[in-house]
């Protein structure tokens, strides 16, 4: 009986060696290593409107559930335009690479309304926020990173315009966030048009 559980114990060693996992399959194993923190922040980009996200995820088998905890926006004071802002909508999704090598997304989460006004320089916290980001199987999540979709309405237009005026702010995660061991405290800024996210590992 000890020699048969010593040569059942060779064989799953030399199973491990011969076909070591793929990183698709470490990245998905997260799933049962529990939640996983993230930060992410588009603070002080050019957008219009800038948000600051704090929370967790976990990978399952088709989608990523995410909490977010603790988020607060701010509307840019340096805009062109002045007036107030409506915040319609947030969500969260995945971006990937384009063909273009520039970055779109892949897929999004059923979107939060939140109903607030903002005027520039104002920034307000609200309140916890929960989202499920649909993941097909054969996609490798080391492929993609989160993104962050909020979109606004202009309600001060300028005369002329056509109305409404609505437009949709991004924040993301860094490109490398769903790789294994990888600092979800280290700030992770938004990811610029060229598709290379700032300071990010």
């Amino acid at each position: 009986m000890f020699q048969s559980a010593r040569r059942l114990y060779l064989v799953a060693a030399m199973a491990v060696v011969l076909f070591p996992p793929t990183a698709a399959l470490l990245v998905r194993a997260q799933s049962g290593a529990g939640d996983r923190p993230f930060v992410l922040s588009s603070m002080g980009t050019a957008f219009g409107v800038q948000g600051e996200f704090v929370g967790d995820y976990r990978i399952e088998d088709d989608g990523i559930a995410v909490h977010v905890t603790t988020s607060t926006l701010h509307v840019n004071e340096d805009c062109p335009y002045q007036g107030r802002r409506a915040i319609v909508e947030i969500t969260f999704g995945l971006a990937g690479e384009s063909v273009n090598g520039k970055w779109n997304i892949k897929t999004l989460a059923q979107p939060i309304s939140v109903g607030i006004v903002m005027r520039p320089g104002e920034t307000r916290e609200l309140n916890e926020m929960s989202f499920r980001i649909p993941l097909k199987r054969n996609v490798d999540p080391a492929t993609r990173w989160f993104v962050v979709a909020i979109k606004e309405e202009i309600l001060d237009p300028p005369r002329n315009a056509p109305s409404p005026l609505r437009g949709t702010s991004f924040a993301h995660s860094c490109k490398n966030i769903f790789a294994p061991n990888f600092d979800a405290f280290r700030r992770q800024p938004n990811v610029p048009s060229s598709g290379s996210p700032r300071n990010c590992p």
